[in-house]
């Protein structure tokens, strides 16, 4: 993967009675095949991977690798993400980052073994570690993966840490595989100036700021409202990136925040497996310590999908 514009899709991890549904995987990464979706992410938080085995984390990415690239391009391929061969093949990028640097480099080699484009990896939650200390945890995953493209991840709500824009600027100087950053915060200004500061795309992490962020230089996003309406995030970003006409970027956000603000309303992915679920897409199924969705937030959020016309209504609606 040579670049990294577009939308980047973190698909939830289909279970069924606690076990992996890997079929129902392939239905997920067949829907976005055929969408504007440039990648998808996989074993991120939205995918539950801190609680996936290894042995599960190895097989979610093999079957996504050998479905990507039997599906190929589709005809709504975004033309600006591209992998590495720039066939339009749906990127998939594996999560692997971990609290443990040796951990870590394990999930990198594995992920590298089943032919992944790129690495999600998210500084080191809870641990909060020196400049140093992260420099050695990206540099020794760097070597275990052989120099695949790393995408680091800033999410300090859930880490702990907050990767700093002149820290972004040092890391990449000094790991040359880190292609990417995807930012988990919510300050444009901030994303303003890591763009000025650091030469690698930065992505949106967070759907309630997709157009500010693309506003102010973003190259695209990480996006979980994707999962249900990825051609919509697509043109919102593509809008918001050409700066040309306000009034179509916030009738396009005006759009999709009742969608956004529903996939918010519980812990990730709680209420995406229940829209899904819903949808017949997958089992709303989760690994503990998550739990199925408050009624009354079921309940809205079915409401929620049936105004924007991806759910039927029937008499129980």
């Amino acid at each position: 993967m040579s670049s990294y514009r577009g939308i980047l899709v973190p698909l939830p991890t289909p279970l069924r009675h606690g076990a992996l549904d890997l079929d129902a995987l392939e239905q997920l990464i067949g829907f976005h095949a055929r969408r504007a979706s440039a990648g998808i992410v996989l074993c991120d938080v939205t995918g539950e991977g801190p609680t996936l085995t290894r042995e599960e984390r190895a097989a979610v990415v093999t079957r996504a690798v050998e479905v990507a690239a039997r599906l190929g391009g589709g005809a709504l391929r975004k033309r600006a993400t591209r992998t590495k061969g720039a066939s339009g093949k749906l990127a998939v990028v594996a999560a692997i980052g971990t609290s443990d640097t040796r951990t870590s480099c394990d999930l990198a080699r594995d992920a590298v073994a089943a032919g992944v484009d790129a690495l999600h990896v998210v500084t080191p939650p809870y641990v909060q570690p020196t400049k140093l200390g992260l420099t050695r945890h990206y540099r020794a995953i760097a070597e275990a993966a052989s120099d695949m493209p790393l995408l680091v991840v800033n999410d300090p709500e859930r880490t702990g840490y907050d990767l700093l824009p002149e820290l972004v600027r040092e890391l990449a100087r000094l790991v040359p595989s880190i292609r990417g950053l995807v930012e988990v915060t919510k300050n444009p200004a901030r994303i303003r100036r890591i763009v000025a500061l650091v030469k690698v795309p930065v992505l949106a992490g967070d759907d309630r700021v997709l157009a500010p962020f693309a506003a102010a230089g973003a190259a695209g996003a990480v996006s979980v409202v994707a999962n249900l309406v990825p051609d919509e995030v697509d043109r919102l970003v593509d809008a918001a990136r050409a700066a040309a006409d306000v009034a179509l970027v916030a009738r396009y956000e005006e759009g999709l925040a009742p969608l956004v603000d529903a996939l918010g309303v519980e812990s990730n992915p709680g209420p995406l497996k229940a829209a899904l679920g819903a949808l017949g897409a997958i089992s709303s199924d989760l690994r503990s310590p998550l739990a199925e969705l408050e009624p009354t937030n079921h309940a809205n959020l079915r409401r929620i999908l049936t105004l924007a016309r991806l759910l039927v209504p029937n008499s129980s609606d």
